[in-house]
Formats: structure tokens, C-alpha cells, sequence
């Protein structure tokens, strides 16, 4: 702000009568006159000798009502010991004027925003100072250190930082000048050196039992860390849905592991209803405070395997059954699960009884013979499942054998006839 109004006036001829004392009037923001005694009392001799008198600015505006802006308008009278002279004309040129307010609402232009360069804006401050502004200064650290003058004389309300590091806070303030001096500095506004990621690399998926491990590799976050990432899962008909259930990306235990893992028998319904044998296919893209990735390239690895269906069809082979031993033998269920069978699990119990054991978890075929001791006529049931890769199929229905053949052939046959009947008798 304006320290100081100065009057100054020429003195004039003393007519042989030496000066005494002047009046120093002013005029009032009502355009009334008014003398100054407090600063302009002319019959001080450092005021009367020198022709000059000194007001504070402020004193002007809060007891004078001159406005800031204002060119003060003052008018001089001289008095020796014959009497007053006539009050001289007005004059003027002295503005009451003062610093601007310092700019205000610093904001970023996201526009200008890339991986080495921030920009921002503001607004004058509410104030100029009663004269039109000149330009503006700004002020940066990347250590809310020492300032340093990086746009000095910038005649717009917009800057352009340029040659910045990735992660790095930058910290900036902002002057005005009139052509009286310089505004207080601004508030800091702080800008982190920042963009969206970069995009996840080595998508795969992998079968890992009955699930499918969807993984990909962290990009370079650019400046700001990863907070989330979005998982896209293809679907029959070759579009990707972001899978939110088992691959919701904004969990930060997902977010660490950069894998997610997801039932295979997601897969096969909808939205995705895959197919049995079908790869699965995802793409991923990462996020950050600043935006979305690119989405990734695809990749895959896993495919839609499950369980087999159970076998059907369990039943006795006679060619095998004995007094001894059982013979069964069964077909494949109708779907495989989307891998081969591997082998076949057999049990068994006795008609009576609910506790089954197992006979051999590693059948190869579709048939089996037992070979622990049975007891003749004793019935014995039996149930058997299908193995692949991702695990067993569900038990098939039971059948129950008994342990038993065809038997002997009779002996000592014999005919006779008894009161006109033919007997027949055989052992």
C-alpha cells in the first residue's frame, strides 16, 4: 500500500513582509476543502522552509473519504504579518494508489498436464491497487524450500512448468505488480509431476486346479501410485466384461498380488458361457489418481476345464462275477470336463452297510474285477467316479451284486412210473 501523499507548492513573492505560515488545504472524498493539521501545519519551519508536506495515504482515505485512486487535489495559502494571500489554484498528480491483493484461485489446467510439464491458472486478487496491473511473478520449489523466480514479467494469468520430474511435488506462488510495487505472494498451490500409468504387461492365465489364475506385471505408475486395476474377461461372443466379482481391482490385496483368481465355473455362465475346452482370454489396464491406462494386450493359457460328469451305466459283468469275485464294468459320462479322464476312482460296501472303501483310485478302464476275499451269497454294492485334471466327478448311481454263479449241473437223474405218473428225480 502508498505510504505517503506529498504536497509540494513554489513560494511565492513575500511583498517585503517575510512568510509566517501557510495553509495547506485538501480536497475530501464530498469535494469539500479541508486543511491537513495533523501533517501539513504550516507554520512548522520544516514545512514552511521546504514547501512540502508529507500525509499518510491512509490517513486521507479513512478521515478524508478520498477513495483509492484518486488524484489529490490540494490548494495553498501563504500568510506573512500584513495578512493572507489569496488561496492559489489547485493542483494535483499525486494518486493515491497502492500494492494489488495477491492472485487468487490458483487452479490446475488438466490440459496442459503431460509426463514433464503442469500448468495452472488464477484470478487477480479482488483488489489492483487503483491502477491496472503490469504482470505477474511466479514462484517454485520441489521442496516447499526456497521459492525461486521461474516466470518473472508474465503478462497472462496461465503457466506452463516445463522439464519436471515423474513424482515429484512441485509448489507454486504467484505475485501481481501495479505500477506501485508488488502484491503479497499468493497461496501455495502444490502440483504432484504426475499422469496416468503406463499399461500392465504379461497378461497370462493359468489353470491352477478348479480355478483360473489371471496375472499380469505392475507398469511404471508415472508418477502416482496404482490404486486400482479393471480385469476383462471374453466372452462367447468375443467382447471383454470387467469381471467384479473374483477380479474386483480396486481390492488392494489384488492390487498388491497383481493376480486374481477366479472359479472356472464362472466362466460358464453368462455373461461369459464359455464352452468346455474354450481358452480364457483377459486384458487388464491400471489406474491412478490421474486416469486409466490403455487396456493391455490380450493373453491367455487357461481353458475352461471342469470336473467330468459322473459315470453312468455302473453294472454287473457276468463274464467275471463268481463265487469269488465281482466283475462291474460302466460308461464315460457324457462330458469330460474339457480335458481327458485320467482314471477312474472304485468303492465299495456291503448291501447294509453306509461306509464304502475304496477298492482302487487309479482305474484306467472302465471296467474292474475285485481282488479282495468276498463272501459267497453275500451282496455287495458299489459306486465309481471319473478323475481329470481339475478334480473328481460326482459318484455314479450304486449297484448292488451279489457274490454268486451259475449253478452246477444236477446229477443222478432218474424216471419211474408211480400209480400211472412218471417221476423224475435228479440230485
Amino acid at each position: 500500500m502508498a505510504d505517503n501523499t506529498i504536497i509540494n507548492w513554489t513560494a511565492p513573492d513575500d511583498q517585503g513582509s517575510e512568510i509566517l505560515t501557510y495553509t495547506i488545504y485538501v480536497q475530501k472524498g464530498d469535494l469539500t476543502w479541508s486543511t491537513v493539521p495533523a501533517y501539513c501545519d504550516g507554520s512548522l519551519p520544516a514545512i514552511r522552509d521546504a514547501y512540502t508536506c508529507t500525509i499518510p495515504s491512509l490517513h486521507l482515505h479513512e478521515d478524508y473519504d478520498i477513495p483509492w485512486g484518486t488524484d489529490v487535489q490540494a490548494k495553498v495559502m501563504a500568510t506573512n504579518s500584513k495578512g493572507d494571500s489569496p488561496v492559489s489554484e489547485q493542483g494535483g498528480g499525486g494518486v493515491m494508489i497502492y500494492v494489488p491483493e495477491a492472485p487468487i484461485n490458483l487452479v490446475e489446467v488438466l490440459s496442459l498436464r503431460t509426463s514433464t510439464t503442469l500448468g495452472f491458472s488464477w484470478e487477480p486478487g479482488l483488489d489492483d491497487g487503483s491502477r491496472p496491473l503490469i504482470d505477474y511473478t511466479v514462484y517454485v520449489t520441489d521442496n516447499a524450500g526456497t521459492y525461486d523466480v521461474t516466470a518473472p514479467t508474465l503478462e497472462t494469468t496461465q503457466y506452463t512448468a516445463f522439464a519436471l520430474s515423474l513424482g515429484t511435488i512441485y509448489h507454486f506462488t504467484v505475485t501481481s505488480r501495479n505500477d506501485y510495487g508488488t502484491s503479497a505472494v499468493s497461496d501455495t498451490f502444490s502440483l504432484l509431476a504426475a499422469i496416468k500409468p503406463n499399461t500392465p504387461t504379461d497378461v497370462t492365465s493359468t489353470n491352477v486346479g478348479s480355478d483360473a489364475l489371471v496375472c499380469w506385471t505392475e507398469p511404471y505408475d508415472n508418477g502416482s501410485p496404482i490404486t486400482a486395476y479393471k480385469i476383462y474377461l471374453k466372452t462367447v461372443t468375443n467382447t471383454y466384461e470387467e469381471e467384479l466379482t473374483y477380479c474386483d481391482g480396486s481390492n488392494s490385496v489384488i492390487v498388491s498380488a497383481t493376480c486374481c483368481t477366479i472359479p472356472l465355473t464362472v466362466f460358464k455362465a453368462a455373461p461369459y458361457s464359455l464352452y468346455e475346452g474354450d481358452h480364457i482370454y483377459a486384458k487388464v489396464s491400471a489406474i491412478n489418481y490421474y486416469g486409466e491406462s490403455v487396456t493391455s494386450q490380450v493373453g491367455d493359457g487357461a481353458s475352461l476345464i471342469v470336473v467330468p460328469d459322473a459315470p453312468v451305466d455302473l453294472q454287473n459283468n457276468p463274464a467275471i462275477t463268481d463265487s469269488t469275485r465281482i466283475g462291474v464294468t460302466w460308461f464315460p459320462g457324457s462330458s469330460t470336463g474339457g480335458t481327458p479322464i485320467i482314471d477312474y476312482e472304485i468303492s465299495y460296501a456291503e448291501e447294509a452297510s453306509s461306509e464304502f472303501t475304496v477298492l482302487d483310485s487309479a482305474v484306467a478302464l472302465n471296467e474292474y474285477t475285485t481282488t479282495i476275499p468276498l463272501v459267497e451269497g453275500q451282496n455287495y454294492k458299489f459306486k465309481v467316479r471319473a478323475r481329470n485334471s481339475v478334480g473328481y466327478s460326482e459318484y455314479s448311481a450304486e449297484v448292488v451284486i451279489r457274490v454268486a454263479t451259475e449253478p452246477e449241473v444236477p446229477t443222478n437223474v432218474d424216471t419211474s412210473v408211480v400209480d400211472g405218473y412218471s417221476v423224475i428225480t435228479w440230485t
